[in-house]
């Protein structure tokens, strides 16, 4: 370099190449037997001279028409890049440089050939990595804006399957030492996932796993409407500790770079499952009483209420039971509140059992219980009530030497059998049959 001008260079070579050359032709002349006197003419010889200079001139001319231009071209390409990074670092806006407006056209199959190749593969790049980016954030704001499960796992699991082009899925959340399924697609009985050996070994070790399957083998068994090739076991990591797993099946193999383009999402996904879990938790801990573990008299009317409002509307049946423990007092005077509580654990445990699927144990207060059976008629109520007694009467409560045993009171409701115009109404009538229950003698059904 001279100048540090690469066409400022050339000029200078190309001219003073031109001017060698110039001086050479006179005596190159001589050699092809041109008389010395014409070829050594000082005019002739600074026409040779002058000739070289024009040669060069004339190749800078057109080295500046060719190269130069498709330089310009992709410098100018190069500028408006940059203006719109800068833009977009000021808006964030991620459309701003599409391929289309930013490539540059290809015009040869040479060194600028593979340069503007190389650009335009760097825009495409830019314009995949902003449109990811773009999807991440539109991603992680629809499911911060959610607490509930649910929805939280439909949402991630649709969006993470189509962008992927996976044929099926499976978003399934650790808890209490369970793997839950809270989201599927396109899966065969994806309740049975949890017993399977390879998602608690991603899960215990935290590290995705890729498992190809060869086209001879036949799955169908596994996936409802396709074969898979391969399945992506990805965990779902908060602060390193696993949450959950993303499970995702493939009817042709996923690119080499879908796990980690995958792991993007459940980044965010992580969070929004630990905020909806602790909201479930949270849930959970206001409507449950902390003795017995079913739910507190709180949230227990608040049900029956819902419940009764739907049988009035749908004209269905719902029955209630209110429970009191007999002679309670009594073992708490002899054998303290500790073995008491014993008591209720266990009382509470025969009636949460001896439920059906649907129905409701509430922990009313002190001794007392009520039951919530939607769809239950009087006699539907009556049978279950019974189921009740027998179990907590044949049931033993061991202390120390002593063999504890306690019997139940249970008055029962239902409407429309039993006239009330109000869930209060129905649950005070209840209460009057317990009480009928206990006058008539204890451990029995009214």
């Amino acid at each position: 370099m001279i100048t540090r001008k690469v066409f400022k260079d050339l000029a200078i070579y190309m001219i003073g190449f031109g001017i060698l050359i110039g001086i050479i032709f006179p005596f190159f002349a001589l050699a092809m037997n041109v008389p010395a006197e014409f070829a050594l003419d000082p005019l002739f010889f600074s026409l040779c001279v002058v000739a070289g200079i024009l040669v060069g001139a004339v190749n800078v001319f057109l080295a500046r028409q060719v190269v130069a231009r498709r330089i310009k071209t992709l410098s100018k390409s190069m500028r408006h890049v940059e203006s719109m990074i800068s833009l977009r670092a000021t808006t964030s806006k991620y459309d701003i440089c599409d391929v289309d407006a930013c490539s540059v056209p290809v015009l040869s199959d040479d060194d600028l050939g593979d340069t503007a190749r190389a650009f335009n593969a760097l825009i495409q790049s830019l314009s995949d990595s902003y449109k990811a980016e773009a999807d991440l954030q539109t991603f992680n704001g629809e499911i911060a804006s959610q607490l509930d499960l649910s929805s939280i796992s439909a949402f991630a699991l649709d969006t993470i399957v189509r962008k992927n082009r996976a044929a099926g899925g499976a978003l399934l959340v650790e808890r209490n030492g369970e793997l839950d399924v809270t989201a599927s697609r396109s899966l065969m009985n994806p309740e049975h996932l949890s017993d399977n050996p390879v998602l608690w070994r991603v899960l215990k070790t935290g590290t995705s796993e890729r498992i190809a399957f060869p086209v001879d083998v036949d799955v169908d068994a596994v996936i409802s409407t396709f074969r898979p090739r391969e399945l992506l076991v990805i965990p779902i990591l908060y602060k390193k500790v696993p949450l959950g797993l993303l499970l995702l099946a493939g009817s042709m193999q996923f690119p080499h770079n879908a796990v980690s383009g995958i792991e993007a999402f459940t980044a965010g996904l992580s969070l929004a499952l630990k905020n909806a879990l602790t909201h479930v938790q949270l849930q959970e801990l206001a409507a449950t009483d902390p003795l017995t573990s079913i739910y507190n008299r709180r949230f227990g009317l608040m049900r029956l209420q819902e419940e009764y409002n739907r049988a009035i509307r749908l004209g269905s049946p719902v029955g209630v039971m209110m429970c009191d423990i007999d002679h309670f007092k009594t073992v708490n005077d002899t054998y303290g509140h500790v073995v008491g509580d014993k008591v209720l654990l266990s009382v509470a445990k025969a009636i949460k059992t001896a439920l059906r699927e649907g129905d409701l144990a509430v922990r009313y207060g002190g001794e007392e219980f009520v039951a919530i059976m939607p769809g239950a008629s009087l006699s539907d109520t009556r049978l279950v009530a019974e189921r009740i007694r027998r179990s907590i009467e044949d049931a033993v409560v061991k202390f120390m030497e002593h063999d504890i045993k306690v019997t139940i009171s249970i008055g029962i409701a239902s409407v429309p059998e039993t006239l009330s115009d109000t869930s209060a109404e129905l649950l005070e009538a209840a209460d009057k049959a317990m009480y009928r229950a206990k006058e008539n003698g204890r451990n029995r059904v009214e």
